[in-house]
């Protein structure tokens, strides 16, 4: 009996190291509507999407939120309004950890 003690513990000791990989963050989808010049990345309006992700990127990541996945379309309602207020009709999407849900929201994000 004694004998299978050590074993026991070797084996017991292997499997719980092997198992302590790291978890895979849970992600989430967040999209925010763009506005003609009011977004608080403040790339304002005609901003290509390149330099508009980027943006949105850094700013986010000054905030402390990890953006994992970005992009841009234009499927939003846009508004025939030039104030800064108004929606461009360009709609972001980023993929962020679901942690993050309540400061994306205070950012003006949704939960897709």
């Amino acid at each position: 009996m004694k004998k299978w003690i050590i074993p026991f513990v070797a084996l017991t000791s292997l499997f719980f190291n092997c198992n302590d990989e790291e978890t895979e963050t849970a992600k989430q989808w967040y999209q925010y509507q763009e506005t003609q010049c009011a977004d608080a990345w403040q790339t304002g309006i005609g901003t290509d999407e390149a330099t508009v992700m980027t943006a949105v990127e850094d700013y986010l990541e000054n905030l402390d939120i990890e953006v994992f996945d970005i992009n841009m379309n234009s499927d939003g309602q846009g508004e025939a309004c030039l104030a800064c207020v108004c929606l461009s009709g360009r709609i972001i999407r980023i993929e962020a950890n679901v942690n993050d849900a309540t400061a994306l929201q205070a950012e003006g994000f949704e939960v897709e």
